[in-house]
Protein backbone atom coordinates (compact mmCIF):
# COMPACT_ATOMS: atom_id res chain seq x y z
CA UNK A 1 0.00 0.00 0.00
CA UNK A 2 1.15 3.30 -0.83
CA UNK A 3 2.78 5.64 2.12
CA UNK A 4 -0.01 8.60 1.23
CA UNK A 5 -2.30 5.52 2.22
CA UNK A 6 -0.43 4.89 5.45
CA UNK A 7 -0.03 8.82 6.34
CA UNK A 8 -4.29 8.99 6.55
CA UNK A 9 -4.14 5.73 8.88
CA UNK A 10 -1.68 7.39 10.97
CA UNK A 11 -3.83 11.18 11.00
CA UNK A 12 -6.82 9.17 12.07
CA UNK A 13 -5.05 7.09 14.13
CA UNK A 14 -4.08 10.67 15.74
CA UNK A 15 -7.75 11.92 15.31
CA UNK A 16 -9.27 9.00 17.54
CA UNK A 17 -6.09 9.78 20.40
CA UNK A 18 -7.44 13.44 20.04
CA UNK A 19 -11.10 12.43 20.46
CA UNK A 20 -10.27 10.06 23.48
CA UNK A 21 -8.33 12.89 24.49
CA UNK A 22 -11.07 15.38 24.73
CA UNK A 23 -13.18 13.54 25.97
CA UNK A 24 -11.77 12.24 29.34
CA UNK A 25 -11.16 15.96 29.57
CA UNK A 26 -14.72 16.83 28.88
CA UNK A 27 -15.77 14.00 31.90
CA UNK A 28 -13.47 16.00 34.51
CA UNK A 29 -14.60 19.18 33.22
CA UNK A 30 -18.14 18.06 33.88
CA UNK A 31 -17.20 17.31 37.26
CA UNK A 32 -15.38 20.16 37.72
CA UNK A 33 -18.78 22.22 36.66
CA UNK A 34 -21.46 20.04 38.39
CA UNK A 35 -19.48 20.42 42.21
CA UNK A 36 -18.60 24.27 41.33
CA UNK A 37 -22.88 24.68 40.73
CA UNK A 38 -23.73 22.61 43.53
CA UNK A 39 -21.33 24.47 46.28
CA UNK A 40 -23.04 28.20 44.80
CA UNK A 41 -26.12 26.25 46.03
CA UNK A 42 -27.31 26.31 41.96
CA UNK A 43 -29.08 22.79 42.59
CA UNK A 44 -29.66 20.58 45.50
CA UNK A 45 -27.63 18.44 46.83
CA UNK A 46 -29.84 15.26 46.13
CA UNK A 47 -29.19 15.43 42.18
CA UNK A 48 -27.54 13.06 40.61
CA UNK A 49 -24.05 13.70 38.58
CA UNK A 50 -24.54 10.75 36.06
CA UNK A 51 -27.39 12.88 33.72
CA UNK A 52 -25.64 15.89 34.38
CA UNK A 53 -22.30 14.08 32.93
CA UNK A 54 -24.34 12.63 29.80
CA UNK A 55 -25.95 16.37 28.85
CA UNK A 56 -22.92 17.88 29.48
CA UNK A 57 -20.97 15.11 27.06
CA UNK A 58 -23.93 16.14 24.88
CA UNK A 59 -23.70 19.52 24.41
CA UNK A 60 -19.84 20.04 24.91
CA UNK A 61 -17.69 20.00 21.57
CA UNK A 62 -16.75 16.63 21.61
CA UNK A 63 -19.57 16.16 19.39
CA UNK A 64 -17.55 17.66 16.80
CA UNK A 65 -14.18 15.87 16.73
CA UNK A 66 -16.79 12.75 16.55
CA UNK A 67 -18.44 13.07 13.67
CA UNK A 68 -15.29 14.48 11.87
CA UNK A 69 -13.03 11.32 12.74
CA UNK A 70 -16.42 8.91 11.95
CA UNK A 71 -16.30 11.12 8.44
CA UNK A 72 -12.90 10.88 7.80
CA UNK A 73 -12.69 7.27 8.60
CA UNK A 74 -15.96 6.95 6.05
CA UNK A 75 -14.61 8.30 3.10
CA UNK A 76 -11.60 6.37 3.70
CA UNK A 77 -13.89 3.46 3.10
CA UNK A 78 -15.55 5.09 0.92
CA UNK A 79 -13.16 6.52 -1.91
CA UNK A 80 -11.08 3.19 -2.64
CA UNK A 81 -15.13 1.66 -3.64
CA UNK A 82 -16.92 4.76 -5.48
CA UNK A 83 -13.23 4.64 -7.71
CA UNK A 84 -13.63 0.83 -8.25
CA UNK A 85 -17.09 1.33 -8.85
CA UNK A 86 -16.66 4.19 -10.98
CA UNK A 87 -14.21 2.38 -12.88
CA UNK A 88 -16.11 -1.00 -13.80
CA UNK A 89 -18.92 0.83 -15.20
CA UNK A 90 -16.40 2.88 -17.09
CA UNK A 91 -14.49 -0.06 -18.57
CA UNK A 92 -18.15 -1.76 -19.33
CA UNK A 93 -19.23 1.56 -20.87
CA UNK A 94 -15.91 1.62 -22.93
CA UNK A 95 -16.26 -2.05 -23.99
CA UNK A 96 -19.53 -1.66 -25.13
CA UNK A 97 -19.24 1.86 -27.55
CA UNK A 98 -16.28 -0.85 -29.35
CA UNK A 99 -13.55 0.99 -27.49
CA UNK A 100 -13.58 4.57 -28.39
CA UNK A 101 -10.16 6.23 -28.30
CA UNK A 102 -11.53 8.96 -26.33
CA UNK A 103 -12.66 6.66 -23.32
CA UNK A 104 -9.32 4.96 -23.15
CA UNK A 105 -8.12 4.53 -19.30
CA UNK A 106 -5.47 7.49 -18.51
CA UNK A 107 -6.89 9.66 -21.41
CA UNK A 108 -7.74 12.96 -19.88
CA UNK A 109 -12.18 11.97 -20.19
CA UNK A 110 -11.73 9.46 -17.84
CA UNK A 111 -9.49 11.05 -15.32
CA UNK A 112 -11.57 13.70 -15.42
CA UNK A 113 -14.72 11.97 -14.95
CA UNK A 114 -13.13 9.91 -12.02
CA UNK A 115 -11.69 12.95 -10.25
CA UNK A 116 -15.47 14.76 -10.33
CA UNK A 117 -16.97 11.13 -9.03
CA UNK A 118 -14.49 10.64 -6.16
CA UNK A 119 -15.44 14.47 -5.36
CA UNK A 120 -18.64 13.57 -5.68
CA UNK A 121 -18.38 10.97 -3.42
CA UNK A 122 -16.94 12.64 -0.38
CA UNK A 123 -19.06 15.71 -0.70
CA UNK A 124 -21.68 12.88 -0.08
CA UNK A 125 -20.33 11.56 2.85
CA UNK A 126 -19.70 15.08 4.08
CA UNK A 127 -23.37 15.71 3.43
CA UNK A 128 -24.46 12.77 5.00
CA UNK A 129 -22.53 13.71 8.64
CA UNK A 130 -22.95 16.97 8.53
CA UNK A 131 -26.78 16.31 8.02
CA UNK A 132 -26.99 13.76 10.56
CA UNK A 133 -24.68 16.17 13.26
CA UNK A 134 -27.02 18.93 12.51
CA UNK A 135 -30.18 16.69 12.93
CA UNK A 136 -29.21 15.44 16.39
CA UNK A 137 -28.06 18.55 17.75
CA UNK A 138 -29.21 19.17 21.30
CA UNK A 139 -30.78 22.31 21.53
CA UNK A 140 -29.79 23.34 25.02
CA UNK A 141 -27.95 22.04 28.13
CA UNK A 142 -31.28 22.40 30.66
CA UNK A 143 -33.30 20.79 28.49
CA UNK A 144 -31.03 17.67 27.60
CA UNK A 145 -30.33 17.48 31.57
CA UNK A 146 -33.88 17.24 32.01
CA UNK A 147 -34.22 14.45 29.86
CA UNK A 148 -31.22 12.62 31.23
CA UNK A 149 -32.72 13.11 34.36
CA UNK A 150 -36.06 11.73 33.12
CA UNK A 151 -34.29 8.95 31.35
CA UNK A 152 -32.47 7.85 34.71
CA UNK A 153 -35.91 7.68 36.73
CA UNK A 154 -37.59 5.56 34.27
CA UNK A 155 -34.35 3.14 33.78
CA UNK A 156 -34.32 3.22 37.77
CA UNK A 157 -37.15 2.03 37.87
CA UNK A 158 -37.21 -0.55 35.79
CA UNK A 159 -34.22 -1.90 37.27
CA UNK A 160 -36.51 -1.77 40.52
CA UNK A 161 -39.57 -3.40 38.62
CA UNK A 162 -37.20 -6.19 37.03
CA UNK A 163 -35.56 -7.24 40.02
CA UNK A 164 -39.11 -8.13 42.31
Amino acid sequence: MGLLFWIFCLATLAGCALVAYQYRQTKAEARIVFNAARRRGEFSDSEAFAPFERAFLLTSDLRVGVYRILAAICAMISLPITVSVVSFIWARFYFLLDRPAWMTEGELVHSFFLAVTAMLGLVGVAAFFARRYHERHPLNFDQEWEKAKSEAVVSSTDDAVNSH
